[in-house]
């Protein structure tokens, strides 16, 4: 199964919601000194468990790449240190890893004492046009307003610290609109991952820019999330996953995921829904289809496979291979997963086939051609998408792109189109620091004809919103397909 993992930006928010949180005995001691001897044992760890079951690791850098950078963050542990001061060594290997699948991860116990008793920065921001832009204030000072620009965080350039930030953020290849995509929002990631690198002080004193250019100066005090999850005024309502809509000449779909479960939890049926949706648009003779992708972050082949079976109109293959590198993982005691881990090795000795050192898997969606489907569209399809779309989404636009089926409107898409890891992500934690590593087992090579430039499908028709079209809820990818003459 293919899921999107985005495992520490939404989880822990939505555990303080709940109160599942509650009655963990673990508690997080932020002064806990950990030695250098078992500093380096979770380096060495984390090192042994990345090489020996995920199977993109070398992706996007040589092995000798690899070992200098590992070679690095093993100098810096020069001294005993913190939980978090060895986290800040080693969680941004994400960036060089390039695979949005994998992630690092402070312990459990600190992410327990973030959300329920640790202040944190009092305003959600979002990434435009290489500055950082205010989008809502949970803080007491009324003078600062969604689009206000900020400049600079306690004396430190506000644009420096997002960069830094990013750089430990997981992301396919080189995309940058996955990981801008995840930070930024009201409950973006950028205030945890804030107090993790830079601390939680009690003040921030800002410099920000205000929406007639002037520069003014203030300061806002921290607050815990159960203060801002109070001033919130309740989680949207969630909207269906499928939805349609048609107009006189055209039908606007909107895919929000492809996760079965999370459609069938909206009270929805894939398979029953995209076969109704493409009878009325084969009734009523729509010749143009906007599909919309966006806030799509994956979910597994299966319904995508059934969408594109009503958009091509001949035989396709999606996938070339899906494989592991090991049947045999390291250390069982070490991961989250450890009870299922026999099991998981046994059948991919069972059912895997073995290609050199690779454990290719059999009969897996995707893998063998698929059949058309009717009514088969026949018109012309625009696939709206920006870095929003990850994992299976990537997949699909990597498909639909392969086979010049259609138009692309919006940003550069979040997911690979060529190839990425997921399938069954275990939970690596290493054994001093309680530091946790997210590792997909299984790598997706689709069987397409285009580059892997690290970089998601480019649209042919490019457009990145401004802050000011955010700010309004303006839609601008929607604005432009409206101005198409479809005559």
């Amino acid at each position: 199964m293919k899921l999107s993992s985005y495992i520490w930006k939404t989880v822990y928010l939505c555990c303080v919601l709940t109160g599942s949180l509650s009655g963990q005995s673990e508690s997080y001691d932020p002064d806990r000194i950990f030695s250098v001897v078992e500093l380096k044992q979770d380096l060495e760890v984390l090192q042994k468990h990345l090489e020996a079951i995920h199977p993109g690791l070398f992706n996007y850098m040589s092995v000798e790449r690899w070992k200098e950078i590992l070679e690095e963050k093993r100098n810096r542990i020069d001294s005993p240190m913190t939980e978090l001061d060895f986290y800040k060594i080693i969680g941004n290997l994400l960036e060089s890893i390039g695979d949005v699948h994998t992630d690092i991860e402070p312990s459990d116990a600190y992410y327990r004492s973030l959300n329920q008793v640790m202040k944190v920065f009092p305003l959600s921001v979002k990434w435009f046009n290489d500055h950082l832009y205010v989008i809502h204030n949970f803080s007491d000072d009324r003078s600062i307003n969604p689009g206000d620009r900020l400049m600079r965080i306690n004396g430190n350039s506000a644009d420096s610290i997002y960069r830094i930030i990013r750089s430990y953020v997981p992301r396919d290849g080189f995309n940058l609109t996955s990981p801008d995509y995840v930070l930024g929002g009201i409950w973006g990631g950028y205030r945890n991952l804030y107090s993790i690198l830079f601390g939680n002080p009690d003040v921030y004193e800002l410099e920000l820019e205000g929406s007639r250019e002037e520069i003014f100066k203030t300061k806002i005090k921290a607050k815990t999330y159960p203060q801002l999850f109070a001033q919130y005024q309740g989680l949207p309502k969630q909207k269906e996953k499928l939805s349609i809509d048609i107009r006189d000449k055209i039908a606007i779909m909107q895919v929000r995921s492809f996760h079965p479960g999370a459609i069938r939890d909206g009270g929805q049926n894939f398979r029953r829904f995209f076969k109704r949706a493409f009878v009325k648009i084969d009734k009523k003779g729509i010749e143009n289809l906007v599909l919309d992708l966006r806030n799509n972050g994956g979910g597994h082949q299966s319904v995508f496979l059934e969408l594109a079976s009503f958009l091509l109109d001949t035989p396709f293959q999606v996938y070339d291979r899906l494989y592991t590198i090991t049947d045999s993982i390291p250390n069982h005691a070490y991961y989250l997963e450890r009870d299922q881990l026999k099991n998981m090795e046994t059948e991919i000795r069972k059912n895997a086939k073995r290609e050199g050192a690779l454990f290719c898997l059999q009969g897996e969606e995707g893998t063998t051609p698929v059949t058309p489907k009717e009514p088969n569209f026949d018109g012309k399809l625009f696939i709206l998408v920006d870095g929003s779309c990850s994992s299976a989404t990537g997949d699909f636009t990597g498909l639909m792109k392969n086979q010049h089926a259609a138009t692309f409107v919006g940003d550069e898409v979040g997911g690979n189109p060529v190839t990425n890891c997921a399938g069954t992500t275990l939970t690596l934690v290493l054994p001093n620091s309680r530091i946790q590593a997210y590792i997909p087992t299984t790598r997706y090579d689709l069987k397409v004809d285009l580059p892997n430039n690290g970089h998601g499908i480019i649209p042919d028709i490019l457009i990145k919103p401004t802050i000011e079209q955010y700010i309004s809820g303006e839609d601008p990818v929607l604005e432009k397909i409206d101005q198409i003459d479809f005559r």
